[in-house]
């Protein structure tokens, strides 16, 4: 295995949850069952979504490195940044600190960390200034599909290992400008909420829901 293939490896390692590609929703009758108990327990051993091919995602567990691979990793004398969407929540906290833990423990120099505020135009900025560092891996939360992809395919085109969270930005291809995408199961998230919804009002009522309009895939997937 070559040292660009050890680097994407390392960037999966970092961010861990459910690995896919990019992620989209599977069919809405991915699990029917009568009670809402059998629901909830057959929904936590499944895993709801695909990528835009139809490929199913897979648990992190999936992504291993051997004792040799994890020893030519500390002799990379790699370094890593960290570009969130917004760093001001507990998730976001426990992803840097994860993040953080885990590449020290590769040998991985955390050179930067940065948080747009959840505005796209910072995070361009960010990741600008980060590209100055010449990092070889970035992981990144984009803030908006759109206006963060021509920041995010440059670093790819420098040749930056690139992990991302949630979603890709529009026009990212899978295994050319970053290696995965990692996330929740979001829509099965969804179906978590629904049926326990369900449970809470003895399965009569009515539910409001607040739609998020912003473009955040993970949103529209628990929706």
């Amino acid at each position: 295995m070559n040292r660009r293939e050890l680097l994407a490896r390392t960037a999966l390692l970092g961010l861990g949850a459910t690995v896919g590609s990019k992620l989209t929703l599977r069919s809405r009758a991915a699990i029917a069952a009568p009670d809402p108990a059998a629901a909830l327990a057959q929904v936590s051993k499944t895993i709801l979504v695909k990528d835009v091919h139809g490929v199913p995602a897979a648990p992190v567990s999936t992504v291993k490195l051997s004792e040799g691979e994890l020893a030519k990793i500390k002799g990379m004398n790699a370094t890593a940044a960290i570009i969130m969407h917004y760093g001001g929540n507990d998730w976001s906290r426990a992803q840097i600190q994860a993040l953080q833990t885990q590449f020290a423990s590769m040998g991985i120099k955390v050179i930067a960390v940065t948080d747009a505020g959840f505005k796209a135009e910072k995070q361009v900025s960010d990741i600008e200034t980060v590209l100055a560092q010449k990092p070889n891996i970035i992981i990144g939360v984009p803030v908006d599909p759109e206006a963060t992809a021509r920041a995010f395919k440059t670093a790819a085109e420098q040749g930056v290992k690139i992990v991302l969270a949630n979603f890709a930005p529009n026009g990212l291809a899978a295994g050319k400008d970053y290696v995965s995408v990692v996330s929740a199961d979001e829509y099965g998230n969804g179906i978590a909420s629904a049926l326990l919804l369900v449970q809470a009002v003895g399965g009569k009522g009515e539910v409001g829901l607040v739609y998020h309009a912003a473009d955040f895939q993970v949103t529209r997937q628990r929706y």
